[in-house]
């Protein structure tokens, strides 16, 4: 019985205590690679209509990539060229699937 409120104690904190990282979670849509696609920050989001143009991505050499596990809920990762509306440039991002 202990053991059962432990779980249900440490499930509630982390609900209330992650509140403000699940309204911040979400999907959206950016250029990626000069095509539209949906950029989640978790797995379990839902994906937005992606509707527009992209602009012309340069040609670029990718880097070398990291020595990392890709996170939970994806299983492979790649550098793609990620468009960033603020600098209105593309830029080499990690993308995980």
């Amino acid at each position: 019985m202990k053991k059962l409120t432990l779980i249900v104690f440490f499930i509630a904190c982390f609900f209330i205590f992650d509140s403000k990282n699940l309204s911040q979670s979400a999907c959206s849509c950016v250029c990626v690679d000069g095509q539209k696609q949906n950029l989640c920050t978790s797995s379990l989001d839902i994906p937005v209509p992606c509707i527009g143009i992209c602009p012309i991505k340069p040609p670029s050499i990718a880097p070398l990539p990291k020595l990392a596990l890709p996170p939970l809920g994806t299983t492979t990762c790649r550098q793609a060229q990620v468009y960033n509306s603020y600098t209105g440039r593309y830029e080499w991002r990690r993308v995980c699937r």
